[in-house]
């Protein structure tokens, strides 16, 4: 047997498909599946792709998939882009297929759909024969790095340090407006500073380093979580990293970029945790506003409170025992 993932990542699409189908494909390689990634879109040397079995290549074509996968192998989809006839031909030619959805995008055929988010709200999933659904807090999937138990966070009287990460690409120029911001608003605090070479205005952001602006480029999800652990409080991109911020216990203000982070922001609503829309640099005062209540030790320890009892780390060794192992209909 052999595990084929399809996702898609880079310009245009970002990385948080990414960064949780490699969460995957670390839970398969740890059960001895050998596992290959063929992701499609436009990327050059992904950091965290680093010892990933890849291959760059558009997957969209039946024939290529009719040509890869045999009835004895298993797949992970996870794509915004495949029409419906791609997972038709996979799950007729695999032995069973995981499909990856955040918004009830397709009526999907015979396998096992997997809704990796805290809540599902008001989307409304098709019962079918054959198909399986797999949704909240469980199958919530964080890269290994954030899968490390015996987390604990110290919550200090004053905050010290700010994480500000606007996700892989940075679609709507955030991160230079947020810094500006936050240098004239709280010229004490340190701001730490995620950046990618997918970013559009890098150097720009660079050029800002000074002793209390740190810019971290291309960091592996170790160092990621090394300088979250280090900061008092983060403001983030409502994507993946949110889930590995709860991990890390670290209280974070998360700002919806992008219409596909529609249902993180309704799952985060849903235990009472704020939310962020912002649209552009005008809307910037709406971060400083959240970011003066998060200067009580109270909110911060009491966000620490929920976060723990809601991820445990473990979803994509959930999701991959069900693929190798199969389910039964709910």
């Amino acid at each position: 047997m052999k595990a084929y993932i399809f996702t898609e990542a880079g310009e245009g699409i970002g990385f948080g498909h990414l960064s949780r189908c490699i969460s995957l494909y670390e839970s398969l390689k740890e059960v001895g599946v050998k596992t290959e990634m063929i992701v499609s879109g436009t990327f050059q040397d992904i950091s965290m792709l680093k010892g990933v079995n890849y291959r760059q290549q558009s997957w969209y074509n039946e024939e290529f998939l009719e040509q890869t996968v045999t009835d004895e192998d298993v797949c992970i989809i996870d794509s915004y882009l495949a029409d419906i006839s791609l997972y038709e031909i996979l799950s007729n030619q695999a032995k069973r297929c995981v499909y990856i959805d955040d918004n009830s995008r397709l009526s999907y055929p015979k396998g096992i759909v997997v809704n990796p988010s805290l809540h599902i709200g008001n989307l409304s999933y098709p019962r079918k024969a054959g198909v399986t659904y797999l949704y909240g807090p469980s199958y919530v999937i964080v890269r290994p790095a954030f899968q490390k138990p015996g987390n604990q966070r110290e919550v200090l009287r004053q905050v010290k340090d700010i994480l500000v990460t606007m996700g892989g690409t940075d679609p709507m120029g955030m991160t230079l407006p947020l810094i500006d911001r936050l240098k004239a608003s709280f010229p004490n605090i340190r701001l730490h500073v995620l950046i990618t070479d997918a970013f559009s205005d890098k150097s720009k952001i660079e050029a800002k380093t000074t002793s209390r602006l740190h810019i971290y480029k291309n960091l592996d999800a170790e160092a990621m979580r090394g300088v979250m652990k280090k900061v008092d409080v983060a403001i983030t991109a409502a994507g993946q990293t949110i889930y590995e911020l709860m991990v890390s216990l670290t209280p974070f203000i998360p700002i919806q970029t992008v219409q596909n982070q529609e249902n993180n922001v309704e799952g985060l609503r849903t235990y009472e945790i704020q939310t962020l829309y912002v649209k552009n640099e005008s809307h910037v005062g709406y971060v400083e506003e959240a970011l003066e209540e998060y200067l009580s030790p109270k909110i911060r320890n009491s966000l620490i409170q929920t976060y723990s009892h809601l991820i445990d780390g473990k979803g994509s060794k959930r999701i991959v025992e069900k693929l190798i192992n199969g389910e039964k209909e709910v």
